[in-house]
């Protein structure tokens, strides 16, 4: 989602279906992978609403609770949240 994109620091640049990683500041382990909906040209020109990323793996996903004991990538990876 655009929204939940820190704008201001800037946008790499992406072409629409380009695989990327998403991450919180401060913690240098991704939360989830995705596709790209979007081109970065067109970020600005959305707004900020919209989709950004058709997410394919995110923390706590079914993929993730397949091995018997997940392991956990750092201790920012909470429960219920991810954290710096």
């Amino acid at each position: 989602m655009l929204p939940g994109v820190d704008l201001e620091s800037g946008v790499p640049e992406l072409k629409k279906g380009d695989l990327c990683a998403i991450m919180c500041p401060g913690n240098p382990a991704p939360v989830a992978v995705g596709e790209t909906a979007i081109a970065s040209d067109d970020v600005f020109m959305a707004g900020g609403k919209g989709r950004l990323l058709y997410a394919l793996h995110h923390y706590r996903d079914c993929l993730w609770g397949l091995p018997e004991k997940p392991s956990v990538p750092n201790e920012g990876f909470l429960e219920d949240a991810v954290a710096a």
